[in-house]
């Protein structure tokens, strides 16, 4: 069990980096994010970035973004119009987006990051993702674990930045 050997682990004082289910999901955190935002979740989808798409999914948002062993060919051929941008910048993210079928995530000059807590000093210099694409999508918020430089060239503006056990979310709304 990965929890309880964390928790061993932080009895005997050795360091840990993995958060504990509660510092992940971090319910308290999403419910303000979901306050601030005012709406019915069902009238919004978001993304992650930074962060693993299940973060907003356990926490009852509707996400575009996940990792599911099963979804139609033409969401994500739909979903890679978001990323395509991305994908071109990394050989890599673009051989693993197309051939390992599970993954539809916002993949981004981090790399496969998404465990990017509060204190990782990490930061999108240059996010290359198709807006009007995800807002075809219905995609209206994204939660990025990281600051983005580049968010008002994107058309996102920072709706506000929310702290948490383990998270530093990064609140981008699509204007």
């Amino acid at each position: 069990n990965r929890e309880l050997r964390m928790k061993v682990k932080q009895l005997i004082g050795m360091q840990i980096n993995q958060p504990s289910y509660i510092e992940y999901t971090d319910p308290e955190l999403f419910t303000r994010i979901a306050t601030h935002i005012g709406l019915p979740k069902s009238d919004y989808r978001v993304v992650s970035i930074g962060m693993h798409p299940a973060v907003s999914l356990l926490n009852g948002f509707y996400a575009l973004d996940a990792y599911q062993t099963n979804y139609p060919l033409e969401y994500k051929k739909q979903f890679r119009r978001i990323i395509a941008s991305e994908l071109e910048r990394s050989p890599e993210l673009k051989d693993y987006f197309d051939t390992w079928g599970s993954r539809c995530y916002v993949f981004t000059e981090l790399g496969q990051e998404y465990l990017l807590g509060k204190n990782s000093g990490a930061f999108i210099e240059t996010l290359c993702i198709n807006t009007a694409e995800l807002r075809r999508m219905g995609g209206k918020y994204i939660f990025s674990a990281v600051p983005i430089r580049n968010a008002a060239s994107l058309t996102l503006v920072e709706d506000g930045i929310f702290e948490g056990k383990y998270w530093k979310i990064y609140l981008y709304r699509l204007d």
